[in-house]
């Protein structure tokens, strides 16, 4: 939703991402730093707690996002502990019919080598590369799953919706010889209920999980 959020007026992408790569670098809002944002999933309060410039704490499958507000100067008192913007991601629920996406992205075939031949000429002696050294690092694996279902439980009444993402990625480093691997899974559940008429509650529940080596 980082995407999204960047498509309002004054929202500009910010500068020196953090290093993980399960986080994302927060947005500056409308000339405010990166550091000065919340962001709220379903209402909840989901920024990190290392910083506001670290984005949100938990990721959202894409294709479960229903609407993201951005509310900035004027904002009810429901938001609060911002000076930039308050991101507001909201998740979609299901519906008397059912539906469902499901995506894959990958890097196919063997992306070209940046590796410089052993004799190569660099235009002085003293640069040279050594016999064995691998100064080009190699993708060996990259790809992600993601897919999502909604519909009814009792039509007119009780619906769900559930959304999965599954990511795996390894490669070698520039001269380093053990293999850099990392893979993360999260998903979210919801339930939309209507008791009365013109009233709707709902619960979500969010599952998120990354490690590597």
């Amino acid at each position: 939703f980082y995407d999204l959020a960047l498509t309002a007026p004054g929202m500009f992408e910010g500068s020196g991402a953090p290093s993980q790569t399960t986080e994302f670098q927060s947005p500056t809002a409308y000339g405010s730093a990166t550091n000065e944002n919340v962001f709220l999933i379903n209402g909840v309060d989901a920024t990190s707690p290392r910083a506001g410039s670290f984005g949100a704490l938990v990721n959202v499958n894409y294709d479960s996002v229903e609407e993201v507000r951005i509310v900035a100067t004027g904002s009810k008192a429901e938001y609060a502990s911002f000076s930039g913007a308050a991101i507001d991601v909201s998740t979609k629920s299901g519906s008397n019919v059912f539906h469902g996406t499901g995506s894959c992205y990958s890097k196919l075939g063997s992306p070209a080598s940046n590796q410089p031949d052993l004799n190569e000429d660099w235009g002085t002696d003293f640069l040279f590369v050594g016999e064995g050294e691998a100064l080009s690092g190699e993708t060996k694996t990259d790809y992600e799953w993601s897919g999502t279902v909604g519909g009814p439980i009792t039509k007119d009444k009780l619906w769900f919706f559930g959304a999965f993402n599954y990511l795996r990625s390894a490669g070698l480093r520039p001269r380093w010889s053990l293999e850099n691997e990392s893979w993360g899974r999260y998903a979210d559940g919801k339930l939309t209920a209507a008791p009365f008429t013109n009233h709707r509650v709902w619960g979500s529940y969010h599952y998120e999980s990354n490690d590597g080596n």
